[in-house]
């Protein structure tokens, strides 16, 4: 079977038996589960804000939040699977990633002031407990380390005067040029790994191994590898 036309966002699980998806709904969106057959379709919510977009932070919980947008105050939930959610982060420009499944969850968080401008990238175990980095740059240009003692993270080193960010980037109308940072989300401490590029990351993944750190180049869409051991 197939999942339904014009999703918004789909997750799966960690364990890999399991789907989350986004959909528009009448009046609103969805979020729903299923199995990875598209079957055994469970809707989880429904709401009248026009578009979550959905990660899994473990087998049992799933990070929902609102598109990233320096105009509005972005908010996000965690929705437990069967349970009613709770309020999390809001911020304007929210971006978050969660770490791998373990004992203890770690977010890597993005935000922006009023003016549109990036903030330092705090890595958060919780609405009250966070550290703040020296880095500015959005959770999504960044990937956690298969046990979640490390991020890794493309950091724009120009300065854009008068864009409105996160919107200018995503509309492609403001393009970074990147630096490559290891961050060590316990103490916030950070390590550059490679000076500026000409190169706007995003989608970024490890190898198996973690011997190099793959992204996309959003400029041209080409695919680039970056050595992180010898």
């Amino acid at each position: 079977s197939f999942l339904p036309r014009a999703l918004t966002s789909v997750d799966l699980s960690p364990d890999g038996k399991r789907i989350v998806y986004t959909e528009p709904s009448a009046g609103g969106s969805r979020v729903a589960i299923s199995d990875t057959g598209g079957h055994n379709v469970k809707t989880l919510l429904t709401d009248k804000l026009p578009e979550w977009r959905a990660l899994w932070v473990n087998n049992d919980a799933i990070l929902l939040t609102t598109p990233p947008s320096w105009s509005v105050l972005n908010i996000s939930l965690l929705l437990p699977v069967g349970k009613q959610p709770t309020e999390f982060f809001s911020r304007r420009g929210l971006s978050l990633l969660p770490s791998p499944p373990g004992k203890r969850a770690v977010y890597a968080l993005g935000s922006v002031d009023t003016a549109g401008a990036l903030l330092p990238l705090r890595m958060a175990d919780s609405k009250s407990s966070a550290t703040t980095t020296s880095v500015a740059t959005l959770a999504e240009k960044c990937v956690w380390n298969k046990v979640g003692t490390t991020l890794y993270c493309a950091v724009p080193q120009n300065v854009l005067n008068g864009a409105l960010l996160p919107d200018d980037w995503y509309k492609g109308t403001a393009q970074f040029f990147d630096g490559f940072f290891k961050i060590d989300p316990m103490s916030g401490n950070t390590e550059k790994v490679m000076d500026i590029s000409p190169i706007d990351a995003t989608n970024l993944f490890l190898d198996s191994d973690e011997q190099f750190l793959y992204f996309v180049n959003q400029r041209d869409s080409t695919l680039w590898r970056l050595q992180l051991k010898l």
